[in-house]
């Protein structure tokens, strides 16, 4: 016994005769033509007169043109003037080039400002273009080596302009650090005219802020090759070119910063493995010369280290004593590095601000004030201007007060 094959198949549903079958429009794929993109972008470009009117066009045109699936070509043409190849390179075919680009600025800060104007608007009109943005500058900052010298200077200014002003990150300028552009000097040179460019277009603190917010701040040796590839060399480099001042204080602040960190892990250390003050002392001002530190750059490093070394009894009635004791302890070491009345005034400082930190010493202050006092520690004339105008905010009506009597003694034995 067998079935009809025709019975066996699927039932065909009845249709319509003449009915066509629509589908829907999300699911019509549109082919992908980059070519036809930039001749249309390209075309409208060149029919402008100026960079504003490029500007006006550009802010009405995503209505019409898909900036999105096509951005990075949208950047490439506003940039360089026509699609970038792989390498950097301008796609040869028959197409025009945009003769209002980046690429078309001479080194002049102010005419480059008129295309990162340009950018801002767009932006500002097109949200998500931002990201695509910064996905672009990654891959075109690999190519720096296809441009001539003069682009190249162009670019980075106009790179400087756009990050200063908040339109993408520093983190794309990573992309420098590839081996091919580094050891031909592009990645110094580059990274240099960039920081010429910020300097004109905006202040050293924005750098620092964004070089800092992207992680880029501590990579800047990575601009060289390894066999020159230290802080020192960076600072030399910067150094011998013109115009990066402000950068060199910049990164001189850098490393002093790194070094005062190291230098009070090593404090700490030393403590807590009970060294002797007379080791701490020569350790200390040896890491002080080997990095060109001041009395003033390490005092309140000490005194942290001193009180973090200390395990604090549970018994909040002995931890006043504690202190005392520990200060007392290391007097000859802090003496060392309160020679000047500014050290003075920043250690006191520092007692104040920790003593309000940690409510259990509060009303030690006075006591510690006057321990230092006694041993040299501390000058009269820094602990009365101490009081006067130089104390911190933090609590500052509760130690003045504690304060009161002693400086009423201090006065009354100078009057004497």
């Amino acid at each position: 016994f067998q079935l009809n094959s025709t019975m066996a198949s699927k039932a065909e549903k009845p249709q319509l005769a003449g009915a066509r079958i629509k589908s829907r429009k999300r699911d019509e794929k549109v082919k992908f033509d980059p070519t036809n993109f930039r001749d249309e972008l390209v075309d409208n470009i060149n029919g402008c007169e100026d960079v504003q009117q490029v500007t006006e066009y550009l802010e009405t045109a995503g209505n019409d043109l898909d900036y999105r699936r096509y951005s990075d070509q949208f950047f490439d043409i506003l940039v360089a003037g026509g699609m970038l190849a792989p390498g950097g390179s301008i796609v040869a075919d028959e197409g025009e080039l945009a003769t209002f680009c980046v690429f078309q600025c001479s080194p002049d800060d102010e005419q480059i400002q008129q295309y990162s104007q340009m950018f801002g608007k767009v932006l500002r009109r097109y949200k998500y273009m931002q990201v695509l943005l910064e996905e672009h500058m990654t891959r075109v900052l690999k190519f720096v080596k296809a441009f001539d010298e003069d682009k190249r200077t162009v670019f980075a200014k106009f790179v400087a302009q756009i990050m200063a002003a908040g339109l993408c990150s520093t983190k794309p300028l990573s992309s420098l650090f590839l081996d091919t552009l580094v050891k031909d000097g592009l990645s110094e040179s580059f990274m240099f005219d960039l920081f010429r460019g910020w300097m004109a277009a905006s202040s050293i603190n924005s750098l620092a802020t964004s070089f800092r917010k992207s992680g880029m701040d501590g990579k800047l040796e990575l601009l060289y090759p390894i066999n020159k590839r230290s802080q020192e060399h960076l600072l030399a480099r910067l150094k011998e070119e013109e115009g990066l001042e402000q950068i060199l204080n910049w990164q001189n602040s850098q490393r002093s910063t790194a070094v005062k960190n190291e230098l009070s892990q090593k404090l700490v250390v030393a403590f807590k493995e009970g060294m002797k003050p007379s080791e701490i002392h020569a350790s200390l001002q040896a890491a002080m010369k080997d990095a060109s530190l001041k009395d003033t750059d390490v005092v309140t490093l000490l005194w942290t280290a001193i009180m973090e070394a200390v395990e604090w009894n549970k018994k909040l009635d002995l931890v006043a004593e504690q202190a005392l004791r520990q200060v007392h302890t290391y007097i000859p070491l802090l003496k060392t590095v309160t020679g000047s009345g500014k050290a003075q005034a920043l250690l006191m400082i520092k007692i104040q601000n920790y003593c309000f930190d940690n409510q259990n010493l509060l009303k030690v202050f006075v006591k510690i004030i006057m321990l230092l006092y006694h041993h040299e520690v501390l000058e009269e004339d820094s602990i009365l201007e101490w009081y006067a105008e130089k104390h911190s905010t933090k609590g500052r009506s509760v130690f003045l007060e504690q304060a009161k009597e002693m400086v009423e003694w201090l006065q009354t034995a100078e009057a004497k």
